[in-house]
């Protein structure tokens, strides 16, 4: 017997140092073959799911609010404005020094200016605004064209150099600038240029803008030295006066989706953080009073670190980063299968029928076995989520659970049984309340009985008749036909509970519910888009076989979109957008500047002589200006765009994706959603409301996990029948059956709507509750093998130990502002309660 022990022994620990050693060893392998960097992303939206819609227009989307959601407008603000500018200045000469910012914009160079000038007086007949060329189309057009340039050029002020006059005698040049610096200066705001600088005079206060995006350094918002952080802290040393200027004289107002992130992230992070912290010191607490010895509590925490390891190592190898809150929840529910070390230690500390680990091990295998492979089987259909949160959330689940799995069966096997005290605490006190009740119950009957005054020891070698007298007296708190009316109540409750909240049955997912702008945040974003005038809240993006084709589709959008602003009254300037054909228009639309500039060549030579020219300079000049409409060299992306103008469109213009390519019409408001989307073609031209296509998304990915769940539960029932009756399997998959009805009555009694957060929740208590009832029937199946008419009171009393801890360490998490993790955590809660419950009276059958 001794040999066999150690074989077996020794063929766990093999299995528990190969699937560890596989795991740490294909780590390292992606660690140093690839330069995988460990990253942990903490971004708000990045824990949402991103549109399916099609795979090319997914990576667009996703490559737009890459761009959108790590840009950050600052506006530096106060009465004076060299106090204004010169506080500015400081933070912006402090983020172009730091590596957690890039493409920052606040000085105005001439210098690119003077390069757009140049482009614009080369290019002007190829880029005319479009109601130039409409006035040069009608009849006297031209005439009327030419005479408002001899305005121009007589008059007190031109953006333009008069110098060119004799290459550009109508003033075309004069008129393109206008109309870039229109889309220039509004680059999505209102700002004005004052000593080259973005600035703006709002209710008696300056503002001065920076405008800039995160680094892939700065973006990290799960790093401590993160861009908000350092904004936060250069901006706070300004404003407290320890930069140079008057305490208090410039403060700062912030707006853009990273500070809303690292907000969320960062109080989410530190709620999590505290709730986690006391709910363990509660859970050690609990454990030290129960065992009175720290060894099954430090090799509880050991089997769980080393589980929280492998799980990181493994998720961080398959996906190469990780959300944050798959390591929040993924740790919690790590620490929900100390379940399995207590099942472990409970008969290692008071199995008096046990002599070595082993005997334990061969005790509790099939329970175990059977709780592993329904709580993976739960995790692994979310693998086939579209949503990398939840496949995060199910591969680190799945690892860390079997590496805990492994130590309880391979590793603590190992350990030597105690050789005094084989009892616990709460159980021998409970036996002796026990005892004294029955004595004096006895007495007052006149029944004095030694014999049947005795407690018997739940692994003590009584009678079956002596244990099945004792179970009697000390659980006639439930009878067997009052706990089948409890079960149907249970159920008839939750129910009832469906019908009275029946409006509020359903599933629906509001974005605005999880993340509620307070406090400076709000201040500042009511501020900000008071002096920006810039909050877009929808875009189009636009797709086509080449750019041209782009190009079109843009002007078409653009157009309609400037007809619906007229119609609702809001000019151009209160209602402005970027895009790239702003810049770069097609080259049909440069062909009908080019037509309609054509039309004033016959005027060419009586506009040098209004201009001053002499009679011979006048015809020479109007040759080579005609001479130079006779070749054309039309503006293409990627050939003839200056520098400066690429950057001005770079966040619109989202190139070649999958063969075709993509741009970006991004409207600073939007005036009407409905005729807006009325211009969407939902093939080339795609309408994108990020809160409703996210609402939408997780609507949809809450209805597919659902299905999910259904198809787990008949593959879980089909599994169970191979090991158990039908009667045994009823038991277990009513447990999740009344999880759902529980969870979903009481959301729906409390008027709140089922979401995709609280169905997560369901899913992660779905394994946890099936682990109680396989105990309890693994527990029964024992014990009627033994003849006993009860299970081991130890088993149930593993079985409560484990739901009370699982309950204060992961149902805490109910207490959370956050409101994905306050949902989770709530449903968790309920899913538990109800699961235990039902398990308990199951147990009085």
């Amino acid at each position: 017997m001794k040999k066999i022990t150690l074989a077996s022994n020794k063929t766990f620990l093999k299995i528990w140092l190969i699937f560890h050693a596989s795991i740490f060893l294909f780590f390292l392998l992606r660690f140093f073959s690839s330069g995988m960097k460990i990253h942990l992303d903490s971004d708000l939206f990045n824990m949402l799911p991103k549109s399916v819609s099609s795979q090319a227009l997914s990576k667009a989307a996703e490559k737009l609010s890459k761009v959108t959601g790590d840009v950050l407008f600052i506006l530096a603000a106060g009465k004076d404005f060299e106090n204004v500018k010169t506080g500015a200045e400081i933070l912006y000469k402090e983020m172009s020094s730091s590596s957690k910012f890039q493409n920052l914009s606040f000085y105005q160079d001439m210098g690119d200016m003077e390069s757009v000038l140049s482009f614009i007086q080369e290019k002007a007949s190829y880029i005319l605004p479009e109601e130039d060329i409409e006035l040069l189309n009608q009849e006297g057009g031209a005439d009327i064209f030419s005479q408002n340039a001899l305005g121009k050029a007589y008059g007190a002020f031109t953006m333009t150099s008069l110098s060119s006059l004799d290459e550009d005698p109508f003033m075309l040049s004069e008129n393109a600038l206008e109309n870039y610096l229109s889309f220039l200066q509004a680059s999505g705001t209102s700002m004005s240029l004052k000593d080259g600088l973005l600035s703006s005079y709002v209710d008696d206060t300056w503002y001065v803008m920076i405008k800039g995006e995160l680094s892939k350094e700065g973006s990290a918002l799960a790093s401590k030295s993160n861009g908000v952080e350092f904004i936060n802290r250069i901006s706070g040393e300004i404003t407290s006066g320890k930069r140079g200027l008057p305490e208090n004289q410039v403060r700062f107002v912030f707006s853009g989706t990273p500070f809303h992130s690292y907000k969320a992230s960062t109080a989410a992070s530190k709620e999590i953080s505290i709730i986690s912290t006391v709910s363990m010191l509660a859970v050690i607490l609990v454990l030290l009073f129960v065992f009175r010895s720290p060894a099954p509590i430090l090799w509880s925490l050991l089997s769980i670190s080393l589980s929280a390891g492998t799980a990181f190592m493994a998720s961080i190898s398959i996906f190469g980063k990780m959300h944050l809150l798959t390591l929040v929840f993924g740790t919690s529910l790590i620490g929900t299968s100390i379940d399995y070390s207590l099942h472990y230690f409970i008969n290692w500390k008071a199995g008096k029928d046990f002599s070595e680990g082993s005997q334990i091990r061969l005790h509790l295998f099939k329970g175990l076995f059977l709780s592993l492979l329904s709580t993976i089987l739960c995790y692994f259909i979310l693998l086939f989520t579209p949503f990398s949160l939840l496949r995060q959330m199910s591969v680190f689940s799945i690892f860390g659970i079997t590496s805990t799995f492994l130590t309880s069966i391979c590793i603590y096997p190992l350990l030597p049984l105690p050789q005094a005290s084989r009892q616990i605490f709460i159980l021998e006190k409970w036996d002796s309340f026990c005892k004294s009740r029955k004595s004096s119950n006895q007495s007052a009957s006149g029944d004095f009985s030694s014999e049947k005054n005795q407690a018997p020891d739940s692994n003590s070698i009584w009678s079956v008749s002596e244990k099945k007298s004792f179970n009697r007296s000390t659980s006639r708190g439930i009878s067997r036909p009052l706990s089948i009316v409890f079960v149907c109540l249970l159920f008839s409750l939750t129910l009832f509970l469906l019908f009275a909240g029946r409006k509020n049955i359903g599933i629906e997912n509001n974005l605005s519910r999880l993340y509620k702008m307070e406090g400076r945040e709000l201040k500042n974003e009511i501020e900000a888009a008071k002096v920006l005038k810039y909050s877009p809240s929808a875009w189009f993006i636009v797709s086509g076989q080449s750019p041209e084709e782009v190009l079109e589709r843009e002007e078409d959008i653009t157009s309609a979109l400037k007809k619906i602003n007229e119609e609702k009254g809001k000019s151009l300037e209160n209602s402005s957008f970027i895009c790239t054909s702003a810049f770069v228009p097609s080259i049909k639309s440069q062909k009908k500047s080019r037509e309609a500039a054509k039309k004033l060549l016959p005027l060419a030579k009586d506009q040098y002589l209004y201009l001053g020219y002499d009679q011979n300079e006048a015809e020479s000049l109007s040759s080579k200006y005609a001479a130079a409409f006779k070749e054309d060299d039309y503006i293409e992306i990627g050939k003839n765009v200056p520098d400066f103008l690429e950057t001005s469109f770079s966040s619109a213009w989202l190139g070649q994706i999958d063969g075709k390519f993509y741009s970006v019409v991004l409207p600073s408001s939007v005036i009407d959603f409905e005729a807006y989307k009325a211009l969407s073609d939902d093939e080339n031209v795609f309408l994108v409301s990020k809160v409703q296509q996210i609402s939408s998304d997780l609507n949809r990915l809450s209805h597919t996990v659902m299905l999910f769940f259904i198809l787990v539960y008949f593959v879980i029932f089909f599994v169970l029948k191979i090991f158990y009756p039908f009667k045994q399997c009823f038991k277990i998959i009513s447990v999740p059956l009344l999880i759902v009805l529980s969870v979903s009555s009481i959301f729906a009694i409390s008027s709140i709507k089922l979401e995709f957060f609280s169905i997560t929740g369901m899913i992660l208590v779905f394994g946890l509750g099936l682990d109680y009832v396989i105990y309890m029937i693994e527990n029964q199946l024992r014990s009627q093998s033994q003849s006993q008419e009860k299970g081991s009171r130890l088993e149930s009393f593993a079985i409560f130990l484990s739901f009370f801890t699982t309950l204060v360490s992961f149902g805490a998490l109910a207490l959370s502002h956050f409101v994905p993790v306050h949902m989770i955590g709530l449903s968790i809660f309920i899913g538990l309660c109800s699961a235990y419950l039902l398990t308990f009276l199951y147990s009085k059958f």
